[in-house]
């Protein structure tokens, strides 16, 4: 699902630094926090990415029954970010000062960090959900309410505005899940998972085709991505609709959507 993100960055990272495989990890990182050419320090960007692609894939199979890969993108650009913006191997009082594999330590730290945070958020709103303190039938009713309040308006443009959020990250799973609440039906909360499990091994190309065409999704691509999770066993296809919905109540919760 990254194939083209990852594209992206050797092209990047080849018009401006032919010879980027060749350097170092910290030495690409050094290089991105002194230049100041926006398109040059964007191609160092791009090539320690590329260095670390190889953990997108390690980190996704230790979590795959919770995460998407996206999700795990997401970490590594944000360790990434943190090594260039803060640089603690120039702190005088970090355990790591000069240490000239600083920056490689710091992303490999920070990576470890985002994967331990993301576990304590989730197992937490789990507690909370199983407790009754978050309940998407609740949240839906009353984002419906308050934010969308014409939900059954095809025409609604903030309903619209929130699922090409989704729709920009290539998260169409999260968007299944919005235009049915929306548009077909809220399934009760115990029959959420089951629910949408069914619907998602259930639901044919030629609705999916319309869902694709309704928002602009080029068709193809939407019946390919629905085809990979439907490949997934029972277990795996619960797991990972179980993690989209806490995270969508999550989102709904912190008021980010």
């Amino acid at each position: 699902m990254l194939e083209e993100t990852r594209l992206a960055y050797e092209r990047c990272a080849d018009a401006f630094i032919p010879d980027w495989k060749s350097l170092d990890k910290n030495i690409l990182v050094k290089r991105a926090i002194i230049v100041e050419n926006e398109a040059l320090k964007n191609a160092y960007i791009s090539a320690i990415m590329l260095k670390y692609w190889y953990k997108l894939t390690s980190y996704y199979y230790k979590t795959r029954y919770v995460t998407c890969p996206e999700d795990v993108h997401e970490w590594l650009t944000s360790a990434v970010m943190y090594a260039i913006n803060n640089q603690p191997w120039e702190n005088p009082k970090s355990s790591i000062y000069q240490d000239e594999n600083g920056p490689d330590k710091v992303i490999n730290r920070c990576m470890e960090s985002r994967r331990v945070t993301f576990y304590q958020q989730l197992n937490r709103y789990k507690r909370k959900i199983n407790s009754g303190v978050i309940s998407l039938d609740n949240l839906v009713e009353e984002f419906r309410d308050s934010v969308l309040p014409e939900a059954h308006d095809t025409n609604n443009t903030e309903i619209y505005d929130i699922i090409n959020t989704f729709i920009a990250d290539k998260d169409y799973i999260t968007v299944f899940i919005l235009d049915t609440i929306f548009y077909v039906e809220v399934p009760k909360e115990d029959m959420l998972v089951p629910k949408f499990v069914s619907k998602i091994r259930e639901t044919s190309d030629n609705y999916l085709t319309n869902l694709a065409n309704k928002y602009g999704i080029a068709p193809k691509e939407l019946i390919e991505y629905f085809a990979k999770f439907r490949s997934l066993s029972d277990y795996k296809l619960k797991r990972k609709v179980e993690y989209y919905l806490l995270r969508l109540k999550l989102l709904i919760k912190d008021g980010e959507i």
